[in-house]
């Protein structure tokens, strides 16, 4: 699935509602917001690949989530919502 910047909130709402992707609602923001906010940029949803590998930014930066070890939420006040790194 390739999501670029939607202007509602409705069909965002209801995007993340029908697609998770296996992450908690405001992790999935920051990942859309993250993926989006530049031009052109899109967010890439890969369910063929390993979970940890599934959303990228554009088709060459695989988003990883920063986990808090002390109770195992991620971050959610850090850009970006996870690090990111170009494919080879």
């Amino acid at each position: 699935m390739i999501l670029f910047e939607i202007f509602s909130d409705g069909e965002i709402k209801t995007i993340m509602e029908e697609y998770p992707m296996g992450m908690k609602k405001d992790q999935w923001l920051q990942a859309y917001q993250f993926c989006t906010k530049e031009e052109p940029a899109f967010i890439n949803y890969d369910i063929n690949r390993p979970q940890a590998l599934r959303v990228m930014k554009n088709f060459d930066q695989v988003v990883y989530f920063k986990e808090d070890s002390d109770n195992g939420d991620s971050e959610s006040d850090t850009e970006p919502p996870r690090k990111s790194r170009k494919r080879k």
